[in-house]
C-alpha cells in the first residue's frame, strides 16, 4: 500500500523533475523494493548519485491511483450540483 507521500513522489518523478538521491531515502528505497522505479546511478569527480525513473508497474500504479481520484471526484460535484439547483428551485 503506497502512502500519499509516495504517490506525490512517484507523480514528481513522473513529471520529469530532477530528483538526485545522494544520500539514503525511505521513500524511494521503499518504491524501489516494491518495483515502482529503478535508479540510474551516476558518477563524476564532484558527486555520486543516483537519478530515479519511474517503471511500467509504477505508471500502472498511477494510473489507478487517478482512476481513483476520478471515480471520487467526478459524483461528488455532480452530487454538489444538484444539491445547489434543488436549493434554488426551492427558493423560487
Amino acid at each position: 500500500m503506497l502512502s500519499k507521500q509516495h504517490i506525490k513522489l512517484l507523480i514528481s518523478i513522473d513529471k520529469h523533475r530532477v530528483i538526485r538521491e545522494t544520500a539514503e531515502n525511505k521513500d524511494l528505497d521503499y518504491l524501489y523494493e516494491q518495483g515502482y522505479i529503478e535508479l540510474r546511478e551516476y558518477h563524476s569527480e564532484t558527486e555520486d548519485f543516483a537519478q530515479p525513473y519511474i517503471t511500467e508497474k509504477g505508471k500502472a500504479r498511477l494510473d489507478q491511483y487517478r482512476r481513483e481520484i476520478a471515480r471520487f471526484w467526478i459524483p461528488t460535484a455532480i452530487s454538489v450540483a444538484a444539491f445547489i439547483v434543488s436549493i434554488v428551485a426551492l427558493l423560487l
